[in-house]
């Protein structure tokens, strides 16, 4: 040291002092921004770096002290001590560990990297061991020993330190930026040369080839101690760290702005959707009181008239942004919509009246307007079974179009007036049924008294005259029976036949209240008869019977002849017919009765109605037996086009057979 002094050469504490304050500063700058940076995915293997930094910072002073204590003429290599040698080999574990801590948190499938540092520890141990026994001098052994340190600590430690800044570097580079990457790639640079720089130009030792390249041998070449380059190094290693935790802080401040930016928009959106919440709040509010009032109506009337009038007013009181409505319920008469209820001005029904046949069609209500035409919503009248009209709600003094929500309104609104409407028509339907039923009692009543009448009349006069007759007959044959035998076998003889027509009266009296082919040999047979007991009076009759030879309950039976026997009975003194076709056959577990004419026709609707003046009290009759038997009986019929009756009862029994097929009278 004193010959490199006395030629002029810096002075080796400076150099010293210079690399232990950049391994200080490295240490320190990394400490700062490690507070910086604290997200960081790699920023707590750090610390290592930083203590590793702060030791060798420690040993590089340690060395200035013990030059300066040395005397003048002692070697300069006596400076290497046991405490500085521990430092550096510190130092150096501390820095492979930040290695192999990044390593893991990068790429964690590799498992065999925990072996490296224990085996660096040991084979550094082994060597500085082996050294303390060979060399007896405590100055040799420990420079020794520190070569040592740097080629099997220093150089692993500076070289995965390297590996560490690149993994970094591949890593977040993506996500940070090339900023980043490229200080990562100056630090990793850095950590190289240094690593080099330190572990080959150490003290001048017995170990070669420190024996020959070392810190001397490079002050001879470059004519500089090799702690300034050192220095350099870790500057530029330093600034890489630096600047690439300051990208990582940035980084961090941008997300913290955007996270801010992203809280402070939800804010508001969550503000927006709390006025929004308000709103629908209040909306919500006014429809359910629209049907609250609504449902109020439906159960206040029983008269449709009077609901669909109180319903329309309160419904159009209570929607927003409608100042006209109007209900129209369909005429099952005629098969149009006429108009039940109205308020406000007429307009909207007649648009409500173009509207309502596709609404009636398709079951669904329909907005329309537009810039120039006023808003309109019509909606049917659904309850559950049957849509029984439209209701239409319309502005007619402000354009444009209602919204679904609204349409989805008007429509529950809609639904409750059916409801409310179909048990009004439900109450009246009641109403006529009983005034109906009332009557056909009545008419049933005294129907049995014309019946007993008939026959009384029909025995009086058929049955009354042929008893006469015998009577007088046989009186007259006590006279001349010894007198006149020729004349009395006679008058036995006529006796005789007026007899037997006595008794085909009563059989046709008896026929005529219950046929006997009914009972013993069932419907088929007794259809028959009926025609053929009728052909006379009948025009030609098509008789089509698919029952065969299978019964039907008696009381099927029966129910099923007399409303047959009505229908014949209709047409001959009715409809003026050219030709009837009667048909009997059973389908998927009925039986159908078919009953057709091509005669005069008629009205069915008024002739079914029990309250009209003179309602069909026959075919009232005929409807209620197929109701009591859980069937349906269908007129259809209209003025000039003749009738068709269709009557289907349930049966439980499949009865199709081949068809017994006759035709009558032509």
């Amino acid at each position: 040291m004193e010959r490199m002094a006395e030629s002029g050469l810096p002075s080796m504490s400076l150099a010293y002092f210079v690399s232990g304050l950049a391994f200080f500063a490295l240490g320190l700058a990394v400490v700062l921004q490690m507070g910086r940076a604290q997200d960081y995915p790699y920023g707590r293997p750090l610390a290592l770096l930083a203590a590793a930094a702060f030791l060798r910072a420690l040993k590089k002073w340690l060395d200035v002290a013990a030059l300066d204590r040395l005397s003048p003429g002692a070697p300069a290599a006596e400076s290497t001590g046991v405490p500085q040698l521990a430092l550096l080999a510190g130092a150096c574990l501390l820095l492979a560990a930040y290695g192999l801590v990044v390593w893991r948190q990068v790429e964690p499938q590799h498992d065999r990297r925990r072996w490296i540092l224990p085996g660096l520890t040991a084979l550094w141990l082994v060597g500085a061991v082996v050294m303390r026994l060979a060399l007896a001098d405590t100055g040799t052994w420990t420079r020794a020993a520190d070569v040592w340190a740097r080629y099997t600590l220093g150089l692993p430690a500076g070289a995965l330190a390297a590996y560490a800044f690149w993994l970094q570097r591949r890593k977040m580079a993506p996500k940070l930026g090339a900023a980043f990457g490229k200080y990562m790639l100056i630090a990793a640079w850095a950590a190289i040369w240094f690593a080099i720089l330190d572990g080959i130009t150490g003290p001048r030792s017995v170990l070669w080839p420190a024996s020959v390249v070392n810190e001397v041998w490079f002050v001879g070449v470059l004519g500089l101690p090799v702690q300034y380059l050192r220095a350099a190094a870790l500057a530029a290693e330093a600034y890489g760290i630096v600047r690439a935790l300051g990208v990582v802080e940035q980084a961090e401040r941008q997300a913290l702005r955007d996270a801010q930016l992203v809280v402070l928009r939800a804010e508001e959106a969550r503000r927006r959707e709390a006025e929004e919440h308000s709103v629908q709040l209040s909306r919500l509010a006014r429809e359910l009181s629209a049907l609250l009032e609504t449902t109020r109506v439906v159960a206040s009337h029983l008269d449709m008239d009077a609901l669909a009038k109180e319903a329309i007013e309160r419904i159009v009181a209570l929607f927003d942004g409608v100042e006209c409505g109007c209900i129209l319920v369909l005429n099952p008469s005629t098969g149009k919509l006429a108009v039940k209820a109205c308020t406000g001005i007429d307009t909207p029904c007649l648009r409500a009246l173009e509207m309502a046949d596709s609404v009636m069609r398709s079951g669904r209500g329909v907005t329309t307007g537009g810039e120039e035409l006023p808003s309109l919503i019509c909606v049917p009248l659904r309850s559950e079974n049957w849509v029984l009209g439209v209701m239409s709600l319309s502005n007619p003094h402000e354009a444009g179009r209602f919204t679904d929500r609204e349409l989805q309104q008007a429509q529950a609104l809609a639904n409750q007036v059916a409801v409310g409407m179909e048990k009004a028509w439900l109450y009246r339907e009641v109403q006529r049924r009983e005034q109906m039923l009332r009557r056909l009692l009545e008419r049933v009543v005294a129907a049995q008294e014309e019946e007993r009448r008939r026959i009384a009349r029909e025995l009086h006069d058929e049955m009354g005259q042929a008893l006469t007759a015998l009577v007088t007959g046989m009186s007259a044959l006590e006279t001349i029976v010894v007198s006149d035998p020729r004349l009395a076998e006679q008058r036995l003889k006529d006796l005789l036949r007026v007899g037997l027509q006595a008794m085909d009266e009563i059989d046709r009296l008896i026929a005529d209240l219950r046929p006997t082919l009914l009972d013993d040999l069932g419907l088929v047979a007794a259809l028959r008869w009926l025609v053929e007991s009728n052909k006379d009076r009948l025009p030609p009759v098509d008789l089509n019977l698919a029952l065969g030879k299978t019964r039907l309950p008696p009381h099927l039976e029966v129910e099923l002849f007399r409303i047959a026997q009505e229908s014949v009975k209709n047409i001959i003194r009715h409809a003026n017919a050219k030709r009837v076709h009667i048909s009997l056959r059973s389908e998927y577990g009925r039986v159908i009765l078919e009953v057709q004419d091509d005669g005069a026709g008629f009205d069915p609707e008024a002739a079914m109605d029990p309250l009209s003046p003179r309602p069909a009290w026959g075919l009232l009759g005929m409807k209620e037996r197929a109701e009591g038997l859980g069937g349906t009986m269908l007129i259809d019929s209209r003025p000039g086009a003749g009738t068709r009756i269709l009557v289907e009862v349930p049966f439980a029994q499949e009865v199709g057979h081949e068809p017994d097929t006759h035709s009558f009278g032509g």
